[in-house]
């Protein structure tokens, strides 16, 4: 019995804490249940904050996308300008070494079409009177394009010269209709930029560029770019348009004054155009007129004569004797009788009366060449015929009055003889009141073509046509110590000898092919100035001859650039 109160009592126990438990169960239940409305509440909300939070995510994803093209088209622009800034700096470098003016804006249209991307590029120049000339035109490969006045917009040319401001004209707006008709739209063009030309207030004329149908439009920093390039290229045009100007008027200038000279003055038989030998004939035509002594300086053959005959012909003596005399020619003890005559008896031989010279030039002009050879003594007897315009023959007590105009000349020099006292200071001082000093050929070679044909023509006729290049390219380099006197010897011997019609190498002499064969020819003895000085002229010379006297592709032949080359026939005393 006890046996089964002890089960029922566990038995009773077990289902008490059963029913505890699933007492405990509900009330678990429930609370999971009032969990789980909790926690479906919760998510409800995080759900929506998740949603509004998305929505302002993909919003500010969507603008950061947006601003990301934004920059990404702002870079690309900026690329663009700074490719265009590196094309304007580059170019405008290249520019300024341009000195032809044909030459640069061949060269500024190849690179305006290029990186502006046109389809066709003019360049159209205008005049001081406004007349248009299409100078250069340009398609994107660089080739010239046919008929360049057909292929442009005459509407937008015109508009463009008549507002003298930029026009942007394109397909794509409403503007400017009046433009979208006629022409630009006979010559399928989808956008045009067309900008003035000015410098210092002044229009040189008009940039234009075109792009065809499908080709797309010129962009605003496209008509900036433009606008940069235009300045460049019209202040480089003003620019060469004045230099070009100024060496046409300074050519002009020269030859006139060449010109003038030899038709006002006689100097026709002074044969030379370069700047030294101008010199001299510029000075020569200011003395002429006046009665001062003149001493002229050179070496033998650089026509010290023919000045004297000058200076004589165009004073107003000029119809009175020019009488000459080489003191150098003479023995000594005859020279005193050649100058100032003698009377019968005045030496053994004197059997009759005799006028000397400067007796037979009087109220004419008296030249004295080699006057470096006179004796002492006699340089004291010239000396008072000088100052007192009076002199004595040989033989006789009679003073005779002389009105005389002197020349005088020497290849050697006479500062050097007075200080050795082999010459009277006073004597020349007397005589060098004016003193010209003509240059020897060496110095003077860009005449040497001139006395060459000069020559030919006085020696040779008219049957002779001329002379090989070869030839002249010898005769140029030669030294010519004998100066124009050798050269016309040379002429005629090779007249003589030349079996064609122009005188060959062949026909020059051995010695002078000898000395020139290999080029130029050292000059020892000379500072190192003059002899650099020397061979630059040389140089430049034969440029110029194997260009046919072209200077502009003479001075491409040496490698520099125009206005540089023109300097240097300036400073070597070149024709320009």
């Amino acid at each position: 019995m006890s046996k089964s109160t002890s089960s029922l009592s566990e038995l009773e126990g077990q289902l008490k804490t059963a029913f505890t438990a699933l007492s405990d169960g509900f009330s678990d239940a429930d609370r999971l249940a009032r969990d789980n409305k909790e926690l479906k509440d919760t998510l409800s909300r995080l759900f929506a904050v998740f949603i509004q939070h998305h929505r302002q995510l993909v919003a500010q994803f969507s603008n950061l996308q947006s601003d990301f093209r934004k920059q990404e088209e702002r870079l690309l622009e900026l690329t663009d300008e700074r490719k265009q800034f590196k094309a304007l700096y580059s170019t405008g470098l290249q520019m300024i070494s341009k000195d032809e003016l044909e030459g640069l804006i061949e060269f500024a249209m190849d690179q305006v079409t290029y990186h502006l991307r046109a389809d066709r590029g003019f360049l159209i120049l205008v005049d001081e009177q406004g007349d248009k000339e299409f100078f250069v035109s340009r398609n994107f490969d660089g080739e010239v394009i046919d008929e360049p006045a057909a292929q442009v917009s005459s509407s937008v040319l015109t508009k463009t010269l008549e507002v003298l401001r930029p026009l942007k004209v394109d397909d794509q707006t409403d503007e400017d209709t009046v433009f979208k008709k006629g022409s630009f739209v006979k010559l399928g063009l989808q956008s045009v930029l067309s900008v003035p030309l000015f410098c210092r207030g002044r229009l040189l004329g008009v940039i234009y560029l075109d792009r065809e149908q499908g080709s797309g439009v010129f962009g605003e920093s496209d008509l900036e770019f433009l606008l940069a390039f235009a300045k460049q290229i019209a202040s480089r045009v003003y620019e060469l348009r004045e230099i070009n100007s100024l060496r046409s008027e300074f050519e002009r200038k020269e030859r006139s004054r060449l010109e003038e000279l030899r038709e006002k003055y006689n100097f026709k038989e002074i044969i030379g155009k370069s700047e030294r030998l101008v010199g001299v004939l510029e000075l020569a035509a200011k003395v002429a007129p006046t009665d001062v002594p003149v001493l002229i300086l050179g070496e033998s053959g650089t026509g010290k004569e023919l000045i004297a005959r000058a200076l004589h012909f165009n004073s107003d003596r000029y119809q009175q004797r020019f009488v000459a005399i080489n003191c150098g020619a003479i023995p000594g003890d005859l020279l005193e009788s050649e100058l100032f005559g003698y009377e019968p008896g005045a030496f053994t031989g004197a059997v009759k009366t005799k006028l000397g010279k400067f007796e037979a030039a009087h109220k004419g002009t008296l030249f004295l060449d080699e006057v470096a050879e006179l004796s002492v003594n006699l340089q004291a007897k010239i000396l008072r015929a000088v100052q007192t315009k009076e002199f004595e023959r040989l033989g006789s007590t009679e003073t005779r009055k002389i009105d005389v105009r002197l020349i005088s000349a020497t290849n050697k020099e006479l500062k050097k003889l007075v200080r050795e006292g082999t010459f009277r200071e006073d004597l020349y001082y007397r005589l060098k009141v004016v003193e010209m000093v003509m240059p020897p050929l060496r110095d003077r070679r860009e005449d040497i073509s001139l006395l060459v044909q000069h020559f030919m023509l006085k020696h040779g006729g008219s049957d002779l046509t001329g002379i090989d290049d070869d030839a002249m390219d010898i005769l140029e380099q030669y030294r010519w110590d004998g100066n124009i006197r050798e050269l016309e010897n040379v002429i005629q011997r090779a007249l003589i000898l030349s079996a064609g019609p122009s005188i060959r190498v062949q026909d020059l002499p051995a010695e002078i092919i000898a000395k020139v064969e290999g080029g130029y020819k050292i000059k020892y003895g000379i500072p190192l100035d003059e002899a650099e000085k020397d061979f630059r002229r040389w140089y430049i010379q034969n440029a110029l001859r194997k260009s046919n006297n072209n200077k502009t592709k003479a001075a491409e032949s040496l490698g520099v650039n125009r206005t540089h080359f023109f300097r240097m026939l300036n400073q070597l005393d070149l024709d320009t």
